[in-house]
């Protein structure tokens, strides 16, 4: 058994998490497997309270579900400190049979990429409601025909990325500017997509906070982060969006993020997250974000509404986690990808 749960844990440990932090280590006892969680690698300014990692959490238990399906294997689950660690008790289940993502989960990835604008909406609902395992209901799709509201939306609320010194200075400390392989935690700046000259601008930006300090008090930080997100708006043909029931927690919703991730990809189509427009407001609303700057506090209080309105939730449905979607016509370049810590670092002796 705990050669199997080796295995799963190996497919399951590129689960997602916020600039590839990788916020879990495992400890695995014969059936057991335990899922600690590491304040070192989750320590960000958008994660207060863990909300991040509870989502994350979620991501990794739904892909070790689909990982374990493949060895007719079923788990009972225990929640503990605070939802943030996991006890999972393995036993065999002849009747279950592999799940559908079950050799599609190195599939899921983060793609930044310009999309093609041809999209069909109609192709995506049809992959995400024959979907048997997925929560439908939770998964709102939007075509991207330049709404006004949705774009001023999205540029103010991307600002807090580029405005806020610790958010910028969080991200900066993950990026490897060095690094010319594949990396295997933090974030690379070919996976960013960045330039020759992006990369020099970023490091400066990053190494010398005053130089930063200086250009943001001058709005210069404001201008790039709106050109940012004008980018990506402008080569998005839809949006997906992800809510939960305002009863139902961050770990179930986790699940349901990574399924249809997983599921879109497995059907050709890239995704890239929108955090700062859903995951940072949404601190704000439960009370957790109590070192946000002042302003983005007002922001989010005025547009407390705003996504839900523009993807017709009903009042029961809280957005949680927003992608950009199409595709791309081409394969992600091998040095865009991004790996994970070896196993053999994350397993405890």
């Amino acid at each position: 058994m705990k050669d199997l749960i080796l295995k799963i844990i190996d497919e399951s440990r590129f689960y997602p998490s916020g600039d590839n932090a990788q916020p879990f280590n495992f400890k695995i006892e014969d059936q057991l497997l335990y899922i600690k969680h590491c304040e070192n690698r989750a320590l960000h300014a958008f994660n207060p309270h863990n909300v991040s990692s509870k989502i994350t959490l979620g991501c990794l238990l739904e892909a070790i579900k689909i990982s374990a399906s493949k060895y007719n294997l079923s788990f009972n689950l225990e929640l503990m400190n605070d939802n943030l660690d996991a006890k999972l008790i393995f036993s065999k289940n002849n009747h279950i049979s592999p799940d559908s993502l079950s050799h599609s989960v190195h599939l899921r990835k983060t793609d930044r990429r310009p999309y093609n604008l041809n999209c069909n909406l109609q192709e995506i609902e049809q992959i995400i409601y024959s979907e048997d395992h997925l929560l439908k209901s939770s998964v709102s799709i939007l075509e991207n025909k330049n709404l006004a509201s949705l774009k001023s939306y999205l540029i103010e609320a991307d600002k807090i990325i580029w405005t806020w010194s610790r958010a910028f200075r969080d991200i900066g400390k993950t990026i490897k500017f060095d690094s010319k392989g594949i990396i295997k935690i933090g974030l690379s700046t070919q996976n960013l997509g960045l330039k020759s000259s992006e990369i020099f601008a970023t490091k400066i930006l990053v190494k010398f906070p005053l130089i930063y300090k200086i250009l943001n008090k001058i709005g210069l930080m404001s201008l790039i982060s709106k050109t940012n997100t004008l980018k990506s708006f402008n080569s998005s043909p839809a949006f997906l969006l992800v809510s939960m029931k305002s009863n139902e927690d961050l770990i179930q919703a986790g699940r349901n993020i990574y399924r249809v991730w997983t599921l879109l990809c497995a059907n050709g189509y890239s995704l890239q997250p929108m955090s700062a427009a859903v995951l940072t407001p949404y601190c704000y609303k439960i009370g957790v974000a109590t070192e946000f700057p002042q302003y983005f506090k007002d922001f989010y209080e005025e547009n407390i509404n705003t996504l839900a309105n523009i993807f017709h939730l009903d009042k029961s449905q809280v957005p949680i986690f927003l992608f950009r979607i199409g595709k791309v016509e081409t394969v992600m370049p091998k040095q865009m990808e991004i790996s994970r810590i070896d196993i053999e670092d994350l397993i405890a002796a």
